[in-house]
């Protein structure tokens, strides 16, 4: 079984405005959730995480469809109107990580060199801070 976590960054105590949002799937071992892929976090951020837990296994294998993608954007705008219900709040959780995998499929982003530097330069930025 997987878990779906949705997560923002948080800056000290306050949630940033430029807040990141993503759903992942990960695996709770018994006493630690391990994602399924690299997040792109600093070392020790501090993190929102909401579960819900799903059965993701199989929904790779499902095609993704323009109603799909009504159906997900219908959700976002009554997340957006706060109007949402539990069980779509789950829908939309499961219909976005579908939409992200698929995306993954099609176009995929070469972050991989982004994150590297990315975490060079807060190394240097800690170096710095430290002299």
């Amino acid at each position: 079984m997987g878990i779906n976590l949705a997560f923002q960054e948080i800056k000290g105590t306050v949630l940033s405005v430029a807040a990141i949002s993503k759903t992942i799937p990960a695996t709770f071992d018994g006493s630690v959730l391990k994602p399924d892929s690299p997040l792109d976090l600093s070392p020790n951020s501090r993190v929102i995480v909401t579960i819900v837990e799903a059965q993701i296994d199989g929904l790779e294998s499902e095609p993704w469809l323009e109603e799909d993608n009504d159906r997900r954007c219908e959700l976002i705008d009554k997340d957006i109107q706060e109007v949402l219900s539990d069980q779509e709040r789950h829908e939309l959780q499961i219909l976005q990580y579908r939409f992200d995998r698929y995306l993954d499929e099609v176009a995929p982003i070469p972050i991989e060199g982004a994150i590297r530097i990315h975490r060079e330069l807060l190394e240097k930025q800690r170096k710095c801070q430290g002299e």
